[in-house]
Formats: C-alpha cells, sequence, structure tokens
C-alpha cells in the first residue's frame, strides 16, 4: 500500500537493470565469449548522471553485480510486507535514452552496431504498468525499440497516444493476421521449429517430428471399430428413416472404399436424412427421393462433421497427427511447442525404455495428451491469469452451447460450431470508455473479454458479414476446442447478447461429465 510514484520508480527501476543485464549479456552473445569472461572487457561511454547513481559505474562488471543486487532487493520487496529500500531509482525508460551506437566499448573499442531493445509479452504487466511503456515508448529515443503482446485492449486510445502518426512514431505489424493470411508459411515454419528439436535432441534418429506420429485412417488397429460404426449406423437409419430413402441407402451402403470411409459415408447419409425429414411435407411419403438429390445436399463440411461424430461416439482418435497439431497452435507458436513438447516427451521416454531410433507414438495416446494439456490449462485459468474463474465460466457455458449446435441431429451447422458473434453496435459499446463508465457491469465484460484475448483464449474475427449485419466473431482456442470434441474448423458461430454473456461469467454451465463433455451432446 505504497503511492503510485514510489510503485512507478520501483517498477522502472527493475526494468531497467533487468535490460543492462540483457544489454551485458548480449554483448557477450555477439563475441562468442562466456560471460564471466566477456564482462570484464565491457564498459559503457556514458556521463548521464542518473545512470551514474543507479549502477554505480560504467564499468560492465560492476554495473551488472549492482543490477543484480537491485533486481533481488526489489524482488524481496515485492514480497515484503514493510517497503523500506535506500538505494537510487528511475522513473524514466533510462537505458533507452543512454544506449546508442558507440557508447559499449569491448576491449576499450566502440561497438558501432545498431541496438534493438525488445519487451515481449507486455500483456503481462498490469494495465496502469502496460499503458505508461507503450505510452513513453512513443516518444524519441537513440535506441530502435520493440514491444511484443497479444491483441487484448477493446480500447485502442489506451494504446496510443492521440494524434501519434503511425509510420513515423510507430509502426503496428499484426503477426496473428499475417499468419492467417500467409497460413501455409506460418504453418510450414512451425513444422521446421519442431523438426530441429527433434534432430537437437539426438534422442530419435529422424530428420521430421512428423514421422514420430502415428496416423490412422487405414490402421488395422481400428478396424473393429469402423466395423461397429458401419453396422451400427447403419441399423440405426433402417430402423428410422422409414419411406423415400431407400435408394440413398442402397446407393451409400454399396460404395467402394474401405471401412472408414463407409462409415463417414453412412454417418453423412444419416445427417442428410434428417435434413430431409425436417424440410420435406410431401403428400405423398411412399415415393422414393432421387440419389440426386442426395448428391446435391452432401458437402465437405457434412461429411467433416461425420467424421467427428463418428470419432466421438466409436472413440476413434480424431485430434493426431501433425496437420491437427499446426491447427490446433491457435496461431500461437508458444502454444504449438507446449503441445508438441509434451508429445515429445512421451517419444522420449519411449525411445529410452526400448532403445529404439524410431518410436512412434499412437494416434490414441496423441489425443490423450492433448486432452490432458487442455484439461489442465482450463483448471489453472482461475489461478493463472486475471479475471480467471470468469473467463472459465466463460469457456465453460461456450462449450456447451457449441456442443449442443454441434452434435444437433440434423448438423445445422457443419461442421460445427466454435465461437460466437457480438453485434458489431455492441462491440463498439464495449469498446468505449464513456459508455461503460455508465455500465459497470459491461465494463467488467469487456475486461474478460480483453483479457481472454490477451491469453489467447478466444481468437477474434472482424468484421463478419452474415444475416445483412456485420459482426465481431470470437472463436474458442482450437486446443480448447479438442477437449470438447468440437471441431477445429473456422466459421461457425452462434450471434449472442450482452445480456446472455453477463449470465455465462457469473456462473459454469451445470451438468458437467467427469470426462469434461456436456451430457445433453
Amino acid at each position: 500500500d505504497i503511492d503510485n510514484g514510489r510503485k512507478e520508480a520501483l517498477f522502472f527501476t527493475l526494468l531497467n537493470s533487468r535490460v543492462l543485464m540483457r544489454i551485458i549479456e548480449a554483448v557477450c552473445a555477439d563475441f562468442g565469449v562466456d560471460l564471466s569472461e566477456g564482462i570484464k572487457h565491457i564498459d559503457f561511454d556514458i556521463t548521464n548522471k542518473a545512470f551514474i547513481s543507479l549502477f554505480k559505474s560504467v564499468s560492465g562488471k560492476e554495473s551488472y553485480n549492482e543490477a543484480e543486487i537491485i533486481e533481488n532487493e526489489i524482488c524481496n520487496l515485492a514480497d515484503s510486507v514493510l517497503i523500506n529500500y535506500d538505494f537510487p531509482t528511475v522513473n524514466e525508460l533510462l537505458l533507452w535514452n543512454v544506449i546508442e551506437r558507440g557508447t559499449i566499448l569491448y576491449k576499450q573499442k566502440p561497438i558501432n552496431k545498431k541496438l534493438l531493445i525488445m519487451l515481449d509479452d507486455i500483456q503481462d504487466l498490469s494495465p496502469k504498468q502496460r499503458i505508461l511503456i507503450s505510452k513513453l515508448l512513443q516518444g524519441v529515443f537513440p535506441t530502435a525499440r520493440w514491444i511484443a503482446e497479444r491483441y487484448q485492449d477493446l480500447r485502442p486510445e489506451d494504446i496510443i497516444e492521440p494524434g501519434a502518426n503511425e509510420g513515423r512514431e510507430y509502426k503496428i505489424h499484426r503477426l496473428e493476421h499475417w499468419a492467417s493470411q500467409s497460413k501455409a508459411k506460418f504453418q510450414k515454419g512451425l513444422v521446421d521449429i519442431a523438426s530441429k528439436r527433434v534432430r537437437m535432441s539426438g534422442i530419435v534418429d529422424v530428420s521430421s517430428f512428423e514421422v514420430l506420429l502415428e496416423t490412422v485412417e487405414n490402421k488395422t488397429t481400428y478396424e473393429s471399430k469402423y466395423c461397429l460404426a458401419v453396422d451400427t449406423i447403419y441399423s440405426r437409419i433402417n430402423s428410422n428413416s422409414q419411406y423415400g430413402f431407400n435408394d440413398w441407402i442402397n446407393k451409400t451402403i454399396n460404395m467402394e472404399g474401405n471401412l472408414f470411409e463407409k462409415a463417414v459415408a453412412l454417418r453423412e447419409l444419416e445427417i442428410l436424412i434428417e435434413r430431409k425429414k425436417r424440410r420435406e411435407n410431401t403428400l405423398f411419403p411412399e415415393i422414393e427421393f432421387p440419389v440426386l438429390e442426395m448428391d446435391k445436399m452432401s458437402s465437405t463440411s457434412v461429411q467433416n462433421a461425420a467424421k467427428l461424430f463418428i470419432s466421438k461416439e466409436f472413440k476413434i482418435p480424431y485430434y493426431f497427427g501433425i496437420d491437427i497439431l499446426k491447427t490446433l497452435s491457435s496461431w500461437n507458436i508458444e502454444q504449438f511447442l507446449n503441445i508438441c513438447g509434451n508429445l515429445f516427451s512421451e517419444i522420449m521416454a519411449a525411445a529410452t525404455l526400448r532403445k529404439s531410433k524410431q518410436p512412434i507414438l499412437a494416434a490414441m495416446r496423441q489425443q490423450a495428451i492433448i486432452k490432458d494439456i487442455a484439461k489442465k490449462r482450463l483448471d489453472e485459468m482461475p489461478i493463472r491469469i486475471t479475471n480467471g474463474s470468469q473467463i472459465k465460466n466463460l469457456v465453460l457455458n461456450l462449450a456447451n452451447l457449441c456442443q449442443k449446435l454441434t452434435y444437433a441431429p440434423n448438423a445445422p451447422y457443419a461442421p460445427g460450431v466454435t465461437g460466437f458473434a457480438i453485434g458489431s453496435s455492441d462491440w463498439d459499446n464495449l469498446c468505449s470508455s464513456s459508455f461503460l463508465e455508465k455500465k459497470p457491469r459491461l465494463k467488467n465484460l469487456a475486461y474478460v473479454l480483453r483479457d481472454a484475448i490477451a491469453y489467447n483464449i478466444l481468437e477474434v474475427r472482424m468484421p463478419v458479414f452474415c444475416k445483412h449485419h456485420e459482426w465481431v466473431v470470437l472463436y474458442l482456442n482450437r486446443l480448447y476446442c479438442a477437449n470438447y470434441w468440437l471441431p477445429l474448423d473456422y466459421g461457425g458461430f452462434k450471434e449472442q447478447k450482452l445480456d446472455l454473456l453477463l449470465q455465462w461469467l457469473e456462473a459454469p454451465t451445470e451438468g458437467i461429465t467427469k470426462e469434461g463433455l456436456f451430457k445433453d451432446a
């Protein structure tokens, strides 16, 4: 409980101390020497009084040691009841101002290289710290600077100073927008990273991560399940279809293909029959519907829904293989590496125990690991992130809605629903500070959505035009989709009013089974 001025002074002092240590470490790395050796030869050509007062010296070794002491003392203060300190502080981006080309010396010679100071994940700062940093970095500095954050704020005026000129004072790069527009390049980069890490491990003798992951479409391991799916769905269609669909059934059951393809075709047929029944009001129910009509109703989206339905019903792996992993990344490299890391840990364990240089991770095990990662993230949400309890409620209620709509008998949103949409006017209100000041509950909703977007729990698509209206769509992170047997496609969403979203924040949906599935799905 101290005043804001002292809080900011401690924050900036800690930040500058850490930046100084990183700069010295970077110089040593650039010259290819260990820190313990290289630091002896580093000095700073700086006369700034604040720099000398804070770090006590322009010697690389002495200033580094002082920065470490400051870091430890401030971290101890954060855990202390009493805030007492006697070291000097700064209230500015000191290092950004005083470090420039030629001010760093190595063996008494200036380093004439450009310097870039990068701050990553600034969404993890408090809102006040983040806004302050963002605005200060729009000033004029002799160093280049970069800040990276997950797009989170619903109020652009909090990020960019009014009147600032984009392209001159600052430039914004929406990396996720680039990734979504350059999907093939982004996903190729993901696979390259995973494969390089596999090769660096030296545990397995392969050049690609992909070859370590089992695929199952034609594996004999699952033939009994495919056979059960064909028999069960065929029996269900015969008992429920009544008149008019014999030609459709005969064509489907006599199609060429393996058991999995037949199961998918029959499950698609079941969906198409349900759709036809809901639309058809013929006076002649005994007349057979032409096969051509079935062919016209068939689509890739319905076939994808059928694959998902079969996998869930007959416990056949669905979330496995490199293509699925790329999609599960949700345009987030860190998330992709976390998933791959967990899979590779299991592969390494198998390689060690079986002394195999090419162990293959079974598809069912891949899926189990992926679902386990998603469940752990969901369970940790209340303690890991700001507004975590309300965000978890939002996820649970959204997942419940998505399952109900996805697994409806006629699959109306095939292959399924994975998000919700807010009208553009409602979104504008959530972005308006003046509007939110009069609506405290909606202000809370705006902050919850902001944090959910910041932590990559929701993905934003805007604008989307549907039903003659403009919408902002928020999709569930693909990893959480896997936890609830939802498709990984984008496109399926349901429009929602803000009042319902407010209800979602208050409590999770009832009726969740221990497997994390909803009873009425």
